[in-house]
This record gives structure tokens, sequence and C-alpha cells, in this order.
């Protein structure tokens, strides 16, 4: 602990949060003003929850009463913040003398601590601000990420449904198969199947479902055995 900096930072007219988490760091620091307390240190000694402590450390780094330093442990890691107190700051500017006042200078002495508790309320505000915003700025980014993503894939299955139906007119189109006539005609197709080998292998039901899909679809294979089938029939019926 250094006296110098405790007995600077005290002396002080800083706001009382500010002047208290100063008072936390200068009981670490040497007479430079360097010190490296962790964050949870700074917690406990000054009882503000975590957020509340980051953004009053900002304020106060954003008013030049300190300087943070990123400091890497030997493994190359990052470790706890080094901080170096601006005493020379804070005695020239938030210093002042309060005894033996004229009530003049008593008067002129509180207008300078009312703008300094204004300035750093001010700075203090802006912080959050900042941080509500980058928030926000985020979620809305994040939100319009999700929206795009959903937007494509509505796209993508739009015109995947598009080339599906595309691709069954053409193949129904490829086909040439009036329904009708194969529903009149496919027992006895089946039957034509059955004696040329193509047989069920499990079961006649499901096997007679995938030949009509096959024929409505365009099957190469299928359509050439209902075209010999067709002309078998009409070669018998003309005889």
């Amino acid at each position: 602990m250094s006296l110098k900096a405790m007995t600077i930072v005290f002396e002080s007219v800083l706001p009382h949060a500010p002047k208290h988490i100063l008072v936390a760091i200068a009981d670490f620091a040497d007479d430079s003003g360097y010190c490296f307390p962790s964050l949870r240190t700074l917690r406990y000694k000054t009882s503000f929850k975590k957020t509340t402590l980051v953004y009053h450390l900002r304020a106060i780094e954003n008013i030049k009463l300190i300087q943070k330093v990123k400091r890497q442990a030997n493994n190359g890691r990052n470790t706890s913040s080094a901080y170096i107190i601006n005493l020379k700051n804070i005695e020239e500017k938030y210093t002042f003398r309060y005894k033996n006042l004229t009530q003049k200078e008593e008067k002129e002495l509180e207008l300078k601590i009312k703008e300094i508790e204004d300035l750093y309320q001010k700075k203090y505000q802006d912080v959050r601000n900042y941080k509500a915003e980058k928030s926000n700025r985020k979620n809305k980014k994040s939100q319009s990420e999700q929206y795009k993503k959903s937007k494509k894939r509505d796209v993508s299955s739009q015109r995947e449904q598009a080339k599906k139906i595309v691709c069954v007119n053409n193949l129904n189109h490829q086909s040439n198969i009036d329904e009708e006539e194969l529903n009149k005609n496919f027992e006895n197709f089946y039957e034509y199947l059955n004696s040329i080998g193509v047989v069920a292998t499990k079961s006649i039901h499901m096997h007679k479902n995938t030949i009509k899909v096959k024929l409505l679809e365009g099957d190469k294979f299928t359509i050439q055995n209902y075209k010999n089938f067709k002309t078998k029939s009409t070669a018998h019926n003309t005889a």
C-alpha cells in the first residue's frame, strides 16, 4: 500500500463511487500508482456487483484517472489487468483547498464539485448506454442473420419443391401413360411382367405400387415392358 497514493485519492473531491474504487486500487499501489489487483479482489473490497464495477472502471479510465494495462502470464495467457492511478491528474484537477475559504470561495468550490459530479455521471451513463447499444446491435444482427437464414431455407425449399414438380411433370410427360387405361390393364400387365421374370420378392401389393410409380415417373425399362405388353395384347386381339 502506498500512503502517498491513498492520501492523494482521499483528499480529492471525486464523487463517492469513483473515489471508493480508487481507494481500493490505491491499497495495492506503489508510490507511482501502479498495481494489479484482480477484478474479483476489487469486487470484494468495494462490494460492487461485477457489471457495475466494470462500468465505473471504464468511466474512471475515460476521465483519465487511471490507465488500464493488459498483462500476460509467462505461458502467454491473459492475467489480471494492471492499473496506473494518474495521481498527478487527481492532484491538479480534483483536489482543492477547502479550509479557511471565504464565502465566495466556498460557493465556487461547491460549483466545481457539482461540475465534477455531473461530468462523472455523464461518463458513467455514456458507458452504460454504449454497452446497451452494443448489445442491441448484436441482438439485431443476430435476428437479421436468423431471418436471412430462415428466408434462405424457405427459398431453397420452394426451389426444391418447384424442381420436384417440374421433374415429375417432365417424367409424366415423357412417360405419356394414360392412367385410366393403365388402371384397366394393370392386372394383365402385371401377369405379363411375371411371365417374363419380373416378380415380387416380398409384398406383391408393394411391388404393384412400385411398378405403377415407375410407369408414371417415366422409368425407361418399365415403360418399354408396358409397350411390349400393349403390342402383344394388340396382336393377340387382332388375331
